[in-house]
């Protein structure tokens, strides 16, 4: 998870992703898989990978983090100029 967050923070999308991918698939039970799906989302937003963020936000249980996902929608979704994306 902290490797794939210094990518994220270093915007190394295409580094962060396989690891968020291969941790949440290798560790379906990890107390802090939400924040892990919460990260991949967005660097799928970052990236223009819509669909792939849009699947990992859909994976969020946790209730709290639903202030900070609304917020990550409507700052990227408001960038979008080219509807087939």
């Amino acid at each position: 998870y902290y490797h794939a967050l210094a990518s994220f923070r270093q915007r190394l999308y295409g580094q962060a992703r396989p690891t968020l991918r291969q941790l949440t698939e290798r560790y379906p039970t990890w107390r802090r898989l939400d924040e892990a799906y919460y990260l991949l989302a967005s660097t799928g937003m970052e990236s223009g990978q819509y669909a792939d963020a849009l699947n990992a936000l859909q994976r969020i249980r946790d209730t709290q983090l639903q202030p900070d996902i609304d917020k990550m929608e409507r700052y990227f979704f408001g960038r979008i100029t080219d509807l087939r994306q």
